[in-house]
């Protein structure tokens, strides 16, 4: 059976609801801030949104730094890049950061490409790595799930 967007979109939902089943962590606001969200339509899944809403944990971080917000984060990113190099155990040198997927996908286009390499996708996929490697003039194969 080939998997369409709508069979992963069921699925997608069908997992969510089962895990916010059995998880006493959400308030029930978010629960129906989720569901009505849900009953507009599928979900977007190719934008990085949440249906539960920003979580009040992330909500009190952003207005206890808001005061910093005009200032570049460098010693915060500093400090950060040496916290999650010791957690994973590699040097910071090893890490590959970037503002959001997209632009780490442009990082491995840009390292991979060369003019003889083909990019292969499935389908559905996250389209901006084909727009990244067209722009490169790499070749594109798409094979469906």
């Amino acid at each position: 059976m080939q998997l369409s967007r709508r069979h992963f979109i069921q699925a997608g939902l069908a997992g969510t609801a089962l895990g916010l089943s059995g998880c006493s962590n959400f308030s029930l606001s978010s629960q129906e801030q989720a569901q009505a969200t849900v009953s507009k339509g599928p979900l977007a899944l190719n934008f990085n949104e949440n249906p539960l809403g920003m979580p009040s944990s992330a909500r009190e971080a952003i207005m206890q730094h808001m005061g910093e917000a005009h200032l570049y984060p460098d010693s915060a990113r500093q400090a950060l890049l040496k916290r999650l190099a010791s957690y994973h155990c590699v040097s910071q040198e090893q890490l590959i950061y970037g503002n959001g997927s997209s632009e780490v996908l442009k990082f491995a286009i840009d390292a991979m490409a060369s003019a003889h390499c083909q990019l292969v996708m499935p389908k559905p996929t996250f389209d901006i790595v084909a727009d990244y490697a067209k722009a490169r003039g790499l070749e594109k194969s798409s094979h469906p799930l």
